[in-house]
């Protein structure tokens, strides 16, 4: 549904005639979306490390940080397609689900660290497009306000990371969302 409609997850609909395949999609996952929004509000932390060591670590990790890429563009898409319809409060509720998601997936190695990144920023760059395309009332603005402040101190990106690790992982991750990454 992405690839046909990028737009969908990058700014407010006005009705679900804008994006009938992404519309599509959110109505099919209507449990796993709840689930997703209820999943961001717990504390948890779920290291993602095999306990065999002889199986490689992308066939444990990239899955996982795939699936919640995933999860941030299916919210991402919610929060526009509610913000279209009026319904600020869900809208809200979903962009502060995408940033407390990426916050979750934080982690010990460097593509958990890069995910979070990239979920955390999904919710950031949501937010902004809420904040230019919709009236948020007081009361929304501070959950917004809420959510943001809950941060702790980025411990992305640590100096003992080498720069190509850096690369080689982001490469990994754009040929994995391109399938051109040999199974």
């Amino acid at each position: 549904a992405e690839s046909f409609e990028q737009f969908a997850i990058a700014r407010v609909w006005e009705n679900d005639r804008d994006h009938p395949e992404m519309a599509k999609w959110l109505d099919k996952y209507p449990r796993e979306l709840a689930r997703l929004r209820e999943t961001s509000q717990m504390q948890w932390y779920c290291p993602l490390v095999s306990p065999d060591p002889s199986e490689p670590m992308i066939y444990t990790l990239l899955p996982i940080t795939q699936a919640l890429r995933t999860a941030g563009r299916m919210l991402s898409a919610a929060a526009f397609r509610e913000a279209g319809r009026g319904n600020i409060d869900q809208a809200v509720a979903d962009v502060n689900a995408i940033y407390k998601l990426g916050l979750r997936a934080r982690g010990a190695t460097l593509i958990e660290e890069l995910v979070a990144i990239a979920v955390a920023r999904m919710g950031v760059e949501a937010a902004g497009e809420l904040l230019r395309n919709s009236k948020l009332e007081e009361v929304q603005l501070r959950a917004l306000a809420d959510c943001f402040g809950e941060s702790s101190p980025l411990f992305f990106f640590q100096s003992d990371k080498a720069r190509g690790e850096r690369y080689m992982v982001l490469d990994i991750l754009q040929k994995v969302e391109r399938d051109r990454l040999p199974a």
